[in-house]
């Protein structure tokens, strides 16, 4: 009996610890002009019903919970996987994000590799790579290829306007200067 009425004013306390620190991180924000948190917490149950399952703490969860989820789950696949790491940042907002741990970071490279570094990246930084979050390579990986993209589109225009300046002055009796470069 005793035990369960210090179970009550624990959790009452630890309620009570979440509004505080919940009211000052919302003074942060305002003060800093972030904005907070709105990941995704639809998979968060997932998670939270393994971990108790398991007899871990899924709030606060650790690094090594989040990891030993992933690898104990890869038949769920890289997709669902990222969602319930997600999730499990979502309900962390203001707490230590045990997502974003290089050891959830290796799990999940594990499962699935994740994409190689930007060709623009040094190879000394590669290993940075490896630790960013997997939304973010994703997101970086995806602009640099919109970029060689761009590039590669803008410069088939730049040879495309040459050639007809080349065949405009040609045309017009202007033929090349040393100084002009021939247009192949």
């Amino acid at each position: 009996m005793a035990s369960n009425v210090l179970e009550a004013l624990a959790r009452a306390n630890a309620a009570e610890q979440d509004k505080v620190e919940t009211a000052a991180l919302h003074i942060v924000n305002t003060r800093l002009g972030l904005l907070p948190h709105r990941g995704n917490r639809d998979e968060w149950p997932v998670f939270e019903t393994w971990a108790k399952e398991k007899g871990l703490s899924a709030r606060p969860a650790r690094p090594a919970t989040v990891a030993f989820f992933v690898l104990d789950h890869p038949a769920l696949g890289i997709a669902r996987l990222l969602a319930v790491v997600e999730s499990v940042s979502a309900v962390h907002e203001g707490l230590a994000d045990p997502a974003s741990h290089p050891v959830v970071i290796a799990a999940l490279n594990e499962i699935s590799p994740s994409p190689p570094p930007p060709r623009s990246w040094a190879k000394a930084q590669w290993p940075a790579w490896s630790q960013l979050p997997r939304a973010l390579q994703q997101y970086l990986a995806e602009r640099e290829e919109r970029r060689d993209l761009e590039m590669r589109r803008a410069q088939n225009e730049c040879a495309e306007a040459k050639q007809a300046l080349a065949i405009l002055k040609e045309s017009h009796g202007h033929p090349q200067t040393a100084s002009e470069p021939a247009v192949a």
